[in-house]
């Protein structure tokens, strides 16, 4: 996995940091981990509005009806409202119930 310049960082101090003190250091490592971790899912999320945005756009493009993409994250949001899921910050994907709004607002503009 690709680390960034400040993660890199941050696991050199946890290690020099473990010398002095071996759990303090090991905290340090699964922070720093934890933020690149956290760092990486944000820029996932991030692609995935970027496709929802080219999404509606070539729905568009092609002659489909865009009010299709809203209603098909709104049976998304209903089938997830009732699943088990982990805390939306850890999710790779933007919540349905967002992808929801973004894309209801954005098909209004065609």
């Amino acid at each position: 996995a690709r680390r960034s310049p400040a993660t890199l960082a941050a696991l050199a101090g946890a290690l020099l940091l473990s010398i002095a003190s071996p759990e303090a250091g090991m905290a340090a490592i699964t922070a720093a981990t934890a933020g690149n971790m956290q760092s990486q899912i944000n820029y996932t999320r991030s692609n995935e509005k970027e496709a929802d945005r080219f999404g509606i756009a070539t729905l568009a493009k092609a002659g489909f009806d865009v009010q299709a993409m809203p209603r098909f994250f709104g049976r998304l949001a209903d089938e997830y409202r009732y699943a088990s899921k982990p805390p939306p910050m850890l999710l790779t994907h933007p919540l349905p119930e967002d992808r929801v709004a973004d894309s209801r607002q954005r098909a209004q503009a065609y």
